[in-house]
Order: structure tokens, then sequence, then C-alpha cells
């Protein structure tokens, strides 16, 4: 084993080679320390490049996005989500939405009773989520599936609930009511990032399913005044309008209460609650 030295011979302008013998367990520790070096540099760069992808020319450490659902909207449904990244492929995320109060979304494309076109309504709810990405992109990018747990009230004004008198005359119960409902899901979807910086995140929720159970009390007040007879008939009726309520032969509805007076009523149910979600929101990293 020799070393290759070079010098440049200035008398005949030739270059010459002048090797010399090294020690051959000198030449392995010169290996092994080149070796641990090259590891070294390797590593460090890759943890460098991992942290340049997710932090570089954002404000703070590029964990954190902010999203707004831009399908909610067609809906008077508006929804903002704030998503932090805590792992390479876990991340959590709290959604909280709003429904101003309005008439029921396309209720006039339904139907063109005008006592459900008059009923107005709002809602409010509130969802936090665990997102486990799949994909070898990580850090919040790629596919995912989050388990999640949703929370949602709503509240209905303006309903006009009829019933027929002593004398057969129409009258009306003008009815307000809450709905609460706790359920608990999952959800599929992707997130990309894109732009020079990558720091603008595009958030497809492709479909989300969950199951759970709802509360409502609802309450009206009658400008006629109820005899004992009509309280008893107004009763019976609101009992048929949800036992009426069926999927398939089972009873969906549980009537907790009634509670009829001379100028008022006052109704608590509960029953089931499932639904789906759907999202596409476009957010700014952090």
């Amino acid at each position: 084993y020799q070393l290759l030295c070079i010098y440049f011979d200035k008398t005949n302008k030739q270059l010459k080679l002048n090797l010399e013998k090294m020690n051959f367990t000198k030449k392995i520790a010169l290996l092994a320390t080149v070796s641990l070096f090259s590891i070294c540099s390797v590593n460090a760069q890759m943890v460098k490049n991992d942290f340049w992808d997710l932090s570089d020319d954002t404000l703070l450490d590029g964990k954190t996005i902010i999203k707004a659902n831009m399908l909610g909207w067609t809906t008077r449904n508006f929804g903002f989500y704030g998503e932090r990244i805590v792992f390479k492929n876990i991340s959590v995320v709290l959604g909280v939405n709003f429904m101003p109060q309005g008439s029921i979304p396309y209720i006039n494309k339904f139907t063109d009773e005008q006592f459900i076109r008059d009923i107005r309504v709002n809602s409010f709810s509130i969802t936090p989520e665990v997102r486990f990405y799949l994909s070898k992109s990580e850090y919040g990018k790629g596919f995912y599936i989050a388990p999640y747990y949703k929370y949602e009230r709503f509240h209905a004004e303006n309903f006009s609930f009829e019933y027929d008198d002593n004398t057969d005359i129409k009258q009306a119960v003008m009815v307000n009511g809450d709905l609460n409902t706790h359920s608990f899901g999952a959800a599929f979807g992707a997130q990309w990032f894109v732009g020079r910086k990558k720091n603008i995140a595009i958030d497809w929720t492709i479909i989300g399913v969950h199951y759970g159970s709802n509360k409502g009390v609802f309450e009206g007040i009658s400008d006629h005044t109820l005899s004992a007879q009509e309280q008893a008939g107004l009763k019976q009726k609101i009992e048929k309008s949800f036992n009426d309520l069926k999927m398939g032969k089972k009873q969906i509805v549980k009537i907790n209460s009634i509670d009829v007076g001379a100028n008022s009523v006052k109704t608590g149910i509960e029953s089931p609650w499932a639904l789906f979600r759907m999202a596409l929101s476009i957010g700014y990293r952090f």
C-alpha cells in the first residue's frame, strides 16, 4: 500500500510520481475515519433537508395549518379548521362550523309548503379529530384516515304547528327549539402542499360518516287559549307526528315529555343520529 505523492520538477518540466509505502493498520484507520465522517455528513444533511422541507420560508415551524372549507359556503355553512402536525405521520385537527340564521338551504327546490319555507334555522358544531397519514410523504401530506368526534347544535324557529280547535277552525302554535347531537365517526381524505414555497394546503375530505344520538326540546306559544279538550287533542297530534317517524317498522324518535298548557306546549325528544361529511378546504401552512 502506497501513498501517491505528486511533485513538479522545475528542471525538466516533467510530472513525476513518488509512491511511499504506508502501514496497513494506519490505512484501515484512515478509511474508517473517512467513512464515519461521510455517514455523519449524509445523516446531518438528511435531517437538515427534512427540517427545511417543513419549515423553510414559513412564519413559524411549518407544522400549523389554518384552513377554510370552500364547499360549505354553497350551503351557508362556514367551516374553519386548525391542524397541528405532532409527528411525521400524525396530526390533530380542530374544526368549527357555523350556519347563520336563515331558511333551510335550497328548501325551495324540495317543497312548495310555505310553512316549511318559513322555518328559520342556524347551527354550530365543533369537531376534534386525529389524522393518521398513510403515504410515505408524511408531515401532513398524502392520504389519511381520521377518527373524530362531532358535537352539533341546531336551532329552529318560526315553525308553525297547526291543529283544529273545538269549532274545527285551524289554529297554529309557533314553535322554536334546539337539537343537540353527539356522534363519533371516521373520515378519509388527502392533503397536498402547493406553491413555490409549498405553504398552500389543499385538503380534500373525500367522505366521512358519523353516528350517535341527539336530544331536542321544542317550545311553542299559542295566541289562542286552549281548552282542556284542545290541550288533549294537541298532545295526541304531537305524539302521532313523532310516532309516525319510522325507519321501516322501527320507531326512530323517542318522546321524553309533552307538556301542553292553556297557551304553551313543550316537547322533549331523543333519537339516533347519523350523517356524512365532505369538505374541500384551502389553507396556509406557517
